[in-house]
């Protein structure tokens, strides 16, 4: 963020007006006191506005000065204006005069305080807004019951598209009823509020009655309303606009210093004034943009400007009028770069995507998220809006990207999205490049330069970078966003492409747009991109051939239209028309998501039932037990008609057949459809819900899967222990709640007890499967409890047990395998340094066994554990030369590429071993380049990894003492506390000890004031630590860690 400080000297006969900052200043001569509109400011409202002003500062080079600071900035710059020369230059109308690219940019402040030290960046509660319309006064054309429709329906839109506000309310305010003003405030406590109305000054007023006793004072307004200073509102905004687009009307005369004085004094920070009344249309896109910014973080100065260049791209011609310019902020904080409400943090990911929904520069017109569309694309976010895959067919029309008109298509698309929902969504567009990896990556090192640099620390942003260098691997940690929409603008040309969509979460959209569909798009949704239905076309469509409409409304699969000839037992003909419509698959044909949607809206319900039992009837004719996608049709289909207990038994007879055949990304599908109807969850098989909600569980979706677990009360002891491991496994990824710790041990301990009356009543389990049970009891012990000589007996149990048995079988070899890794990392962990030789020998007779048992069995990542075990002893031996050599081989070549988790951490650790050998010098670059690795991968041993890593260079750079590795130490140290905020299920002992260090350090680093310190001890983390530690200062036990 860039400040530009502007200041006017006035002498005789001219005026200089400098613009500063930091880097340059420069001077510019404006006119003197002949200027048309002084004294008083120019009458923006004015068709002559625009005129009056370019005679005046057309030619100054103002705007060519902002623009020169702008360029190659993707921040925003801060134009700051002292009080005193506010009026002298009508500063907002520049903003007209800028590049588009720098339109959004620009965001002007008038300062009405010199204290330089005052900043104000959050609020201590989420969004709450009220809106007041004033009383009319004798101003016949402003009409109450108008601009309250007109705020409510905004405010609807703003909520919609900002899930962050929490509440809007809209009212009249009149003074006979600031009763019911005071309850409304009372019961809303907002912290931003808005008059819509008439106002004035000296002194600032606003009108409540008729009359010229009709006004009353804003301070007398403001301790009568809010008689509790402490919950009056941080930002005042005074809106103003001509809904009859004709009349004198609502005049608001508040753009003065002494507005924001008045409220300062009450505890105001920031207040928005209308220095001209503005036209309907405009200010419907302003008022919404300027509270989409506010809501996602943006300070109101900045979220002012994004509001101005909202209403220049929606409405470039301006009729000679600069109402655009009427919204002014005054402030009395500093600027900042955020403003945070309660606890959600700044710049939510839907925020962060718009720029890369405008597509840098090209499409600015969607930078606000608030620019109209066609209906088609109207209709297409519509459909795509659906969590879910969707394949966009180019079959017909061949469209490309490289066509502007196809991309505008898109982004449209995705704007509309992100409106209508709050969701991010991000459209990927590739361009250059041989292979699809390659233009995805050169995409994102694109997409990352047209993101403000105050939203690099945010999840989205961090995303795109790691595509930028990992491509495949980044493109994971996008998807992974929670309810992220992805738009790609073609296929992928490789298994491993389609695999990382496939494992996109529940609840985000995957859109990919290609010529044909394949194999790896069974099951997604098919849809047309450029399509321009011709309603009266359909209508004559669906009159001739209403149950061939119908048919092909509810399918869900390609079918041939002989196929629905059959079914509806007469030619139909009629629906050859519907061709261009249709997604070609082979010789068959599905019609358009968008299109279905629409014959379905238009089609008598009676008609669309019959439709639905034709399909039924169709698709039962094979056996639909081996036909994975038929099953989940004729599901489908049971399941719109209420039927869910024929939904259910097409489901159970077809895992009965081959549900040991489904992969794991099949039960999620039908997981997810289970998921959302309690009654078919009741009727599935109690193993076929199990098996279901162990794909959620793998896929990492545990919080619906508790769900459905919690729900399911199993009848045998199988499945009940089946129940409870898994829903400790859920429980220990929430494992930041003491509640669900608690929960975590009860779950675990609940399997084994199941388990063994399985066993006992030979209900199908057997001591192997107990086994199994007691290896992830022994688990918790050890990374828990950090109980290792318990830990250690059970997995010495194991191995007994399985010694001979595992060599003749895959999984009872990786049980065994994991056994000794965790067996020899219970005798590390707990040693002393350098290690004692028969321990050395102990671990490692324990790593030797297991990598014997997996070379019998294809069991690569096992296997790249127990090498990465074996360093670590060598390490802890002080055998650096042998740990480095084991290192290496896991971070590079086929070990790298068939677990790059383990070959990031391992890259890592291999550094730190090389330093220590003298064979590496410590280098920022390098440990930003390993950082970066490990932030790839979103699991909590590289989150930990990288914790330690920050935590080892910070106290390295902290003894070098140069002001840059203070710098760069504090910098480390604050990502880690972002991390211990962010990652509340670290909470082991090295976890508790890591953020004593972090904590600590950034304490002694940002000053000792201490505050850091004592956020720590008041942290469940603190808790893990001696009192002793607890007792020492921060900088006693930064020193010590």
């Amino acid at each position: 963020m860039r400040i530009v400080d502007a200041s006017i000297r006035t002498s005789l006969f001219k005026r200089t007006l400098t613009l500063s900052d930091i880097d340059r200043a420069a001077d510019f001569i404006v006119p003197g006191r002949n200027l048309p509109f002084a004294p008083k400011p120019i009458n923006l409202w004015s068709e002559d506005a625009q005129k009056q002003f370019d005679s005046c500062f057309g030619s100054s080079g103002i705007a060519s000065d902002l623009d020169k600071r702008m360029f190659n900035r993707a921040g925003p710059t801060i134009l700051r204006v002292p009080a005193a020369e506010a009026d002298l230059v009508p500063w907002e109308a520049f903003q007209r005069q800028l590049d588009t690219a720098n339109r959004r940019k620009l965001a002007i402040v008038r300062a009405i305080d010199q204290d330089k030290a005052f900043r104000f960046d959050k609020t201590p509660s989420r969004m709450r807004i009220l809106a007041l319309v004033g009383h009319p006064g004798d101003d016949t054309a402003f009409d109450p019951g108008n601009a309250q429709t007109f705020l409510t329906s905004v405010f609807n839109a703003a909520v919609t598209a900002n899930p962050r506000v929490e509440r809007a309310v809209v009212t009249q305010l009149r003074r006979q009823n600031l009763a019911d003003c005071i309850s409304v405030v009372t019961d809303l406590n907002p912290n931003v509020l808005l008059f819509f109305g008439h106002g004035g000054h000296s002194p600032p007023r606003i009108r409540l009655a008729a009359g010229d006793d009709g006004w009353m004072e804003l301070g007398a307004f403001v301790d009568e309303v809010f008689m509790n200073a402490s919950q009056r509102p941080a930002f005042w905004i005074f809106w103003a606009c001509s809904l009859a687009e004709n009349a004198n009307q609502p005049d608001q005369h508040l753009d003065s210093p002494q507005m924001l004085s008045v409220l300062g004094e009450r505890g105001g920070i920031a207040a928005l004034a209308m220095r001209s009344r503005i036209q309907i249309r405009t200010a419907r896109v302003m008022l919404e943009a300027l509270l989409s910014a506010i809501a996602a973080g943006e300070p109101l100065e900045i979220a002012a400007g994004l509001s101005r260049a909202a209403c220049l791209e929606s409405f470039p011609e301006t009729r000679g009028r600069m109402d655009y310019a009427a919204p002014a902020v005054w402030s009395r904080s500093e600027p900042v770069d955020r403003i945070t409400w309660g606890a959600d943090e700044a710049f939510p990911a839907s925020w962060v995507a718009l720029p890369l929904i405008a597509t840098g520069n090209e499409f600015p017109e969607f930078a606000a998220g608030s620019a109209d569309v066609d209906d088609v694309t109207a209709s297409l976010a519509e459909t795509w809006a659906t969590p879910g895959r969707f394949f966009i067919s180019t079959s017909n029309g061949g469209e490309s990207v490289e066509d502007v008109a196809v991309r505008a298509r898109l982004v449209g698309v995705a704007a509309m999205i992100r409106k209508r929902t709050g969701r991010p969504v991000v459209p990927v567009f590739l361009r250059t490049g041989t292979t699809f990896d390659q233009r995805l990556g050169n995409w994102a090192g694109d997409a990352h330069g047209y993101l403000d640099p105050r939203f690099h620390d945010r999840e989205l942003a961090m995303a795109i970078a790691s595509i930028a260098t990992e491509r495949l691997n980044g493109l994971s940690r996008l998807l992974a966003i929670p309810e992220v929409v992805v738009i790609f603008s073609e296929p992928p040309d490789r298994s491993a492409g389609w695999d990382v969509l496939a494992n996109t979460p529940t609840g985000s959209s995957v859109v990919v747009l290609g010529r044909f569909p394949s194999a790896e798009t069974a099951g997604w949704i098919l849809d047309t991109l450029m399509f321009r239905p011709n309603a009266e076309e359909l209508s004559n469509i669906i009159v001739e051939e209403p149950l061939g409409c119908a048919i092909l409304g509810v399918i869900e699969r390609p079918i041939a239209l002989r196929e629905v000839e059959r079914m509806t037992g007469s030619s139909a003909g009629a629906l050859d028309r519907l061709d261009p419509l249709l997604v070609r698959v082979g010789s068959r044909r599905v019609l358009a998501e968008t299109v279905r949607k629409t014959l379905r809206d238009n089609l008598d319900k009676n008609v669309v039932v019959e439709a639905r039992e034709k399909c039924i009837h169709f698709l039962s004719e094979n056996s639909v037990e081996h036909d994975f996608d038929a099953t989940v049709e004729v599901c489908n289909q049971h399941l719109a008609l209420g039927r869910d207990a024929a939904a259910a038994e097409v489901v159970n007879a077809a895992w009965a057949v081959c549900g040991d055949l489904w992969s794991v990304q099949k039960r999620l599908r039908l997981f997810n459809l289970a998921a959302t109807r309690a009654k078919l969850c009741d009727l599935l098989q109690d193993d076929l819900l199990l098996a279901l909600a162990q794909a959620a569980v793998t896929a990492q979706e545990t919080q619906v899967a508790r769900l459905v677990l919690e729900a399911f009360r199993p009848r045998s002891a199988t499945h009940k222990a089946r129940r409870h491991a898994m829903l400790a496994e859920c429980l220990k990824a929430d494992a930041g709640r003491p509640a669900a710790i608690a929960g975590m041990w009860r779950h675990a301990n609940d399997a084994l007890v199941s388990a063994e009356a399985a066993v006992a009543a030979g209900e199908g389990m057997t001591e192997t499967d107990v086994l199994a049970f007691r290896h992830d009891l022994a688990r918790l012990e050890q990374y828990f409890r950090h109980d290792y000589q318990g830990a250690l007996k059970l997995y010495q149990d194991i191995r007994d047990l399985l010694r001979t048995q595992a060599k003749n079988d895959m999984a009872l070899a990786y049980l065994f395998a994991a056994s000794s890794r965790n067996a020899a990392e219970c005798l590390l962990d707990p040693a002393q340094r350098p290690l004692d030789p028969t321990i050395r020998e102990q671990a490692e007779d324990l790593v030797e066994e297991g990598l014997g048992m997996v070379s019998m069995f294809s069991l690569k990542q096992v296997e790249a554990e127990l090498l990465y075990t074996r360093a670590r002893i060598a390490e802890a031996a002080g055998d650096d030369i042998a740990a480095a050599g084991l290192l290496a081989q896991l971070a590079s070549g086929s070990s790298a590429r068939n677990y790059p988790l383990l070959a990031a951490i391992a890259n890592d650790r291999l550094a730190w071993n090389e330093q220590r050998q003298g064979r590496r010098v410590f280098s920022w670059e390098d440990l930003e380049g390993r950082l970066r690795m490990l932030d790839l991968f979103d699991h909590s041993w590289a989150a930990r990894v990288a914790i330690k890593t920050r935590l080892r260079a910070a106290k390295l750079l902290y003894h070098r003492g140069s002001q840059l590795d203070l710098d760069r130490a504090r910098q480390l140290l604050e990502e880690n506390h972002r991390e211990f905020r962010r990652l509340t299920h670290l909470s082991g002992g090295e976890d508790a000890q890591n953020a004593a260090g972090t904590f600590s350090g950034l304490d002694v680093l940002s000053g000792g004031s201490r505050q850091t310190w004592r956020e720590f001890l008041v942290n469940p983390l603190s808790q893990r630590i001696s009192e002793e530690w607890k007792k020492r200062t921060a900088k006693e036990m930064w020193e010590a860690a």
